[in-house]
C-alpha cells in the first residue's frame, strides 16, 4: 500500500474521527482544513477494516453526496481523484464512480466503490430508493435538506448483504 498515504498525522480532529465507532460521525472546520481529504482516507481505512468474505474480499460501497452537481464534480470528486487516482478506476459517468481493488499484505483484497450523487432538492431522496451502501459521506452536510440526510441515514449499512 505504499502508493496510498492513509496518515492523518497533523490532523488531531480527523484522527479522533477515524477512531470513533459512532453510527453517525461529523466533522466541522474552516475551508482548507483537510476535512474532505481526511474523509477519503477514513473511508479507505474502513474499507480495509471490513471483514473479508469467504473469497478473501473486503467489499464496501460508499455513497458520496454533495448538494449540487457542479460542487460535486469541481470539489468533492476532485479531492477523491487526487488521493485515489494511483489505485483507482475512475469513471466520470453519470453518476461518477470510483472503484478500488487493492491487494493487502494478508492476501485479502479491498474491493470498494464510491458513487457520487448530487441532491439539491428534497425530492432528490428518490435517488436513494433501493440503494444499499455500506456507508455515506455527506460533504458540506449543512447545505443539504434534512429529508435527504434522513433518507441517506436510513439506507446505510446494507452492503455487503446482511451487514446491518
Amino acid at each position: 500500500m505504499s502508493s496510498v498515504d492513509l496518515s492523518l498525522d497533523g490532523y488531531p480532529t480527523l484522527c479522533e474521527l477515524a477512531k470513533s465507532t459512532a453510527y453517525i460521525r461529523a466533522c466541522i472546520g474552516p475551508a482548507g482544513s483537510a476535512k474532505t481529504s481526511g474523509m477519503v482516507k477514513i473511508l479507505m481505512m474502513l474499507s480495509i477494516q471490513q471483514k473479508p468474505d469467504s473469497q478473501g474480499i473486503r467489499w464496501t460501497k460508499w455513497l458520496v453526496v454533495r448538494e449540487t452537481y457542479q460542487q460535486l464534480i469541481s470539489a468533492t470528486l476532485n479531492s477523491f481523484k487526487t488521493f485515489l487516482e494511483p489505485i483507482a478506476d475512475i469513471r466520470e459517468s453519470a453518476p461518477p464512480i470510483i472503484r478500488v481493488r487493492l491487494p493487502l499484505p494478508d492476501g485479502t483484497f479491498v474491493n470498494t466503490m464510491f458513487e457520487f450523487l448530487s441532491m439539491d432538492k428534497p425530492d432528490s431522496v428518490t435517488k436513494l430508493l433501493g440503494y444499499e451502501p455500506t456507508g455515506a459521506f455527506l460533504d458540506e452536510i449543512s447545505e443539504l435538506n434534512e429529508s435527504i440526510i434522513e433518507g441517506v441515514v436510513s439506507r446505510v449499512g446494507r452492503f455487503p448483504s446482511g451487514s446491518r
